[in-house]
């Protein structure tokens, strides 16, 4: 601001900063009992995320009895007592809702108690002890049928295993006259061998001899082998399921604490806060907000500029950090830009006290359009309790209504004015990077590159618009009709890609010439 802001104007500033942080201490509390209430319209969204009608009633609800002095429990109760504990995210932990907290706890132990058991059983089963006494007559089968192709008469003919075990020991020999192995690797190698293709034969032996009554109960080492190996498989399954299961509900039951978390959130699926290795990534946007604010009450701006982008780098639109910023900008002597940042708070809040108070007094002091600070100022004023802040913005008022004729303004714009509006039902379409295009063409020139574009990032419907010769696209080029309007709204924020089924409409009364107002566009 080019004037100098006097003491009862700035302590005016730091009230009402003052009362946006109260109010945004109100809304954190609100989202975060929001958070843990789900959505009856919805499939599985929280209340304080929910885009549906009655989501934003169910809010407010939260917020009259937060007002009234609620507790957040009884809250939580008079929303148990309409919908009963299914409308809790996180299910209380008494009665049968107890498996829920308790289950994956008892899978997850159950799981490695039962894999150490098993994995402990097969080691044991399976020690190759190289001392273990071969039987003679089975080891000179062996080194018999390894030489040869096939079983002698009388003998059942070896199988899969067998005939393997004997290709290696042909092939250790072929090793050893090749000179591949050492003496020593070769004798190893060879009585491994050799006592397990001795040990196979037992085992074949054992299965198809008739043995006694009282040994049927035993099972063969090559089925204990398998049952050994699938059983510590399933175990491995179930120890891993457990974990999954544990983290996952873990997770979903904890409650979300800003717009930027998520029920999975954190290692999972990468969207805690400010992602991973960025400065300030434990940071919320609510906790930047909040050091901006004492940032700026301090007067210390540096610190208050770092804060509030870190709040509008997640979102653009936020309506508080771009208030601040503009009142910063104002400061600095950046009026344009100043407006451009109050504008966006407006867009997404339309009574923010801080924005409306901002963008009056700049319009007021650098005597551009004293009509539209006075606009701004009696809605700020009907905002304001009885009492000294709304006097001081009454005396401005009257300030305004008594500047003298002669005082200078800048040339009137010639700009456009008007609305966006969305059908009802519809604001999902806008999500949190969605981009607002208003888009004014030569009227009859159906295509090719437009005049003038205004830019809104996170729109919330109705948008108020003003479209001049700020947006106008190619320098030099003078903002003048027939103009046709027409907007478009971009889900993903790039103006080079468009996705079937993005939002657009035109106005109905086109051609207009600049200094229209009232233009009302319909998105369908």
């Amino acid at each position: 601001m080019k004037a100098r802001v006097g003491t009862a104007t700035w302590a005016l500033i730091l009230t009402l900063g003052l009362n946006v942080h109260a109010d945004q201490a109100l809304e954190d509390r609100v989202r975060a009992i929001a958070s843990e209430l789900r959505c009856v319209v919805c499939q599985n969204l929280s209340v304080a995320d929910s885009p549906a009608e009655m989501a934003v009633q169910m809010r407010g609800i939260v917020r009259e009895q937060l007002e009234a002095g609620k507790t957040p429990d009884e809250i939580r109760g008079y929303f148990v007592s309409k919908y009963g504990e299914w409308v809790l995210l996180a299910p209380p932990a008494h009665g049968f809702n107890l498996t829920v907290w308790i289950l994956p706890f008892a899978v997850l132990l159950g799981g490695l108690g039962f894999a150490l058991w098993y994995l402990r059983r097969w080691s044991g089963r399976r020690r190759d002890d190289p001392d273990e006494p071969l039987d003679p007559e089975l080891l000179e089968r062996v080194r018999a049928e390894a030489g040869e192709t096939g079983a002698k008469p009388g003998q059942p003919p070896p199988d899969e295993e067998q005939l393997r075990l004997y290709q290696d020991l042909r092939e250790l020999d072929f090793d050893r006259e090749a000179g591949k192995l050492s003496e020593a690797d070769y004798q190893a190698l060879r009585q491994r061998y050799e006592r397990q293709a001795v040990r196979r034969l037992a085992e074949v032996r054992a299965s198809t001899a008739p043995v006694p009554e009282p040994e049927m109960t035993q099972k063969s080492d090559a089925r204990g082998s398998r049952r050994g190996w699938v059983l510590a498989a399933w175990a491995v399954v179930l120890l891993a399921g457990g974990v999954t299961l544990g983290v996952l509900l873990g997770q979903s039951l904890r409650p979300r604490t800003s717009t930027e978390d998520s029920i999975t959130g954190d290692f999972l699926t990468g969207t805690g806060p400010g992602g991973i290795g960025r400065p300030g990534a434990s940071e919320t946007p609510a906790a930047a907000l909040r050091r901006g604010q004492e940032a700026f009450q301090r007067k210390d701006f540096k610190s208050a500029i770092d804060a509030f982008r870190a709040v509008l780098d997640k979102d653009p639109g936020e309506p508080v950090a771009n208030a601040y910023m503009g009142m910063i900008l104002a400061q600095a002597g950046h009026a344009d830009a100043a407006l451009k940042a109050l504008d966006r708070a407006l867009s997404r809040t339309p009574n923010l006290p801080l924005a409306l108070w901002a963008k009056g007094m700049i319009l007021f002091q650098e005597g551009r359009d004293l009509a539209g600070a006075r606009e701004h100022l009696q809605r700020l004023e009907r905002l304001l309790p009885e009492g000294e802040q709304r006097d001081s913005v009454r005396d401005i008022i009257a300030r305004i209504g008594q500047a003298p004729a002669e005082q200078p303004k800048a040339p009137a714009e010639p700009i456009i004015e008007g609305t966006v509006e969305m059908p009802p039902g519809h604001a999902a379409k806008a999500g949190p990077r969605a981009t607002l295009y208003i888009i004014a063409r030569a009227a009859g020139a159906g295509g090719g590159p437009p005049l003038a574009v205004k830019r809104i990032a996170a729109p919330t419907f109705p948008v108020s618009f003003s479209l001049g010769p700020a947006d106008v696209m190619m320098p030099g080029m003078a903002f003048e009709g027939p103009l046709d309007l027409s907007a478009r709204l971009d889900r993903d924020g790039d103006p080079l890609t468009r996705e079937p089924g993005e939002p657009a409409g035109a106005y109905g009364g086109n051609p207009v010439k600049p200094g229209a107002r009232d233009v009302a566009i319909k998105l369908r």
